[in-house]
């Protein structure tokens, strides 16, 4: 899609899953991934190597169903899920536009909210279409559903989904169009892993919180509540919005 392909890609913990290669980056060129990695930061537009190694993709099907699918294609972007029940909408370009809560599955169909807009989501796989609706309104027409792939470890005939990776990757934009990037891991106590500007990873333990979520290292504090974020820092506060 869009000069990327779609891979098999394998977690920690040992599950896997499929991933869109314009969002991905890997240690060695290859021609159809977005970027190379390089520490906290990434270089784009890399130059190919001869041979790049070979990577297993998984082949969209006729067959999948709303209790199998993991991914959606449009003409667009996309719409991935990400684990814990969540979803995110990408762009052409592989770029985060919105995350969504998963509410409940159907044969035909999954559906999505997004509190932060009051937004709820059909992907009507029968249909083949993305319906979107605001508040009660009536769905309309939103895309056209160009191709599907089914979450790792589910057949294609329906069936209740595995447990998927408990993290979330959220990508916030703060004052002067600092980029933060955070991860919240849900396992254990919970913890966040964030980076700012490039800068090295940090990781914050989640501590018990009023309102939102809290979490702090002593050094740094991240408070997270819907689509905002503020880190406090040494240097002092940002305040943060994806």
């Amino acid at each position: 899609m869009n000069g990327y392909e779609w891979f098999e890609i394998r977690y920690r913990n040992g599950r896997t899953g499929y991933q869109w290669g314009g969002i991905m980056c890997s240690q060695n060129p290859y021609p159809t991934i977005f970027r190379v990695c390089d520490g906290p930061r990434l270089q784009s537009n890399a130059p190919v190597q001869a041979n790049p190694p070979v990577t297993s993709q998984p082949q969209a099907s006729a067959g999948i169903n709303g209790f199998t699918v993991g991914a959606v294609i449009h003409p667009g972007g996309s719409f991935n899920a990400v684990g814990n029940g969540q979803w995110q909408e990408t762009d052409a370009q592989g770029r985060v536009s919105f995350h969504f809560q998963e509410e409940t599955r159907d044969e035909w169909s999954v559906y999505l909210f997004d509190a932060s807009r009051n937004v709820s989501l059909q992907l009507d796989l029968h249909r083949g279409q993305v319906l979107y609706g605001v508040g009660a309104e009536p769905k309309r027409v939103l895309y056209q559903i160009t191709g599907s792939f089914a979450q790792a470890g589910t057949a294609q005939t329906g069936g209740v989904l595995p447990q998927p990776p408990s993290s979330t990757t959220v990508r916030y934009t703060c004052a002067e169009g600092l980029p933060l990037t955070v991860t919240y891991v849900n396992s254990g106590n919970g913890h966040a892993i964030f980076s700012i500007d490039g800068s090295p990873e940090e990781r914050l333990e989640q501590v018990p919180s009023g309102s939102g979520s809290q979490y702090t290292n002593g050094r740094f504090t991240l408070f997270s509540k819907g689509n905002s974020a503020t880190l406090q820092h040494p240097s002092g506060v940002d305040n943060c919005f994806e």
